[in-house]
């Protein structure tokens, strides 16, 4: 049996192409200094302060995960929204081409690995073809761990015999998710990698998750042969992984990150945080 993911309202919203918010001068669009004022975040007109002020006031608490951000009262929050609705964060983002080599769904939660798999053949219906498909998971711990709710799973567990035990880590989720999703057999027979990235270890002992960038380093690691590349995301957070795929990824490669819309139900502080993350990628893009 497998299970069918439905992604609703992410599928309806309107599709458009990336937003740049950085140019290759170093001005940010207009849009994002709107924040900046409705915020009340002084800056000196630079690409570098901007970063500077935006990573010390948006930026989450180190070692927190974005569900993990409490809601605040934001002066100006409807105003803020609409304009992350003119920068385009929340709306779906689509592939330019048919043809790719590589389709690279990105780590998430497990709610976000289906929806982004279920993307992926959203996507092939309607004609975007692709010859391999490689999840970049990591071993962070299970999202059971990280506070989602995996009744699903465990009823998955359960039924028709299934003899399988709670995921330990990211990569085991993708696995299960992989494994038990409907899908048309072109894309099952398709050739598919797993990539299961180690936690990590800084100089004084504190280990930590893996990031996206992490993620794509080691699948660079088993060297796989330049092609065009479509990596998979969800929304907000679509300009932020492109932004780190266009910074890591060689120039051999052609790349491009897609995913699904979201709503303005997002925590404005997640969205401000995703921003921040945005200013400082696109910074280290065009300085790299």
């Amino acid at each position: 049996m497998a299970f069918v993911c439905l992604l609703g309202d992410c599928l309806t919203k309107n599709h458009a192409k990336q937003v740049v918010i950085v140019n290759q001068q170093q001005e940010v669009a207009d849009s994002v200094l709107q924040i900046l004022e409705l915020t009340g975040i002084e800056y000196d007109g630079s690409l570098a302060d901007i970063v500077a002020q935006t990573q010390q006031s948006w930026l989450r608490k180190p070692d927190q995960e974005r569900w993990q951000m409490e809601q605040e009262v934001i002066e100006h929050e409807q105003s803020i929204k609409h304009v992350f609705d003119t920068l385009g964060l929340y709306t779906a983002v689509e592939p330019t081409y048919q043809e790719y080599d590589y389709v690279l769904i990105l780590g998430a939660l497990f709610s976000r690995i289906k929806d982004r798999l279920a993307y992926v053949l959203y996507l092939w219906n309607k004609g975007v073809r692709f010859k391999q498909i490689v999840f970049l998971g990591a071993a962070r711990p299970a999202v059971a761990a990280q506070g989602e709710n995996m009744q699903e799973y465990l009823d998955w567990i359960g039924r028709d015999g299934l003899d399988m035990q709670e995921p330990q880590t990211e990569t085991d989720v993708m696995k299960f998710v992989y494994h038990h999703m409907s899908m048309p057999d072109e894309v099952k027979n398709l050739p598919v990698t797993f990539i299961d990235t180690p936690m990590l270890e800084n100089s004084i002992g504190v280990v930590r998750r893996p990031t996206t960038g992490n993620t794509i380093d080691w699948w660079l690691k088993e060297d796989p042969k330049p092609g065009s590349c479509l990596f998979v995301s969800n929304q907000p957070y679509v300009g932020y992984q492109n932004s780190v795929v266009q910074t890591l990824m060689p120039k051999s490669f052609t790349v491009e990150t897609v995913g699904t819309g979201c709503d303005a139900l997002v925590k404005t502080e997640i969205m401000l945080d995703t921003l921040a993350r945005l200013l400082y990628q696109e910074q280290k893009r065009l300085m790299s």
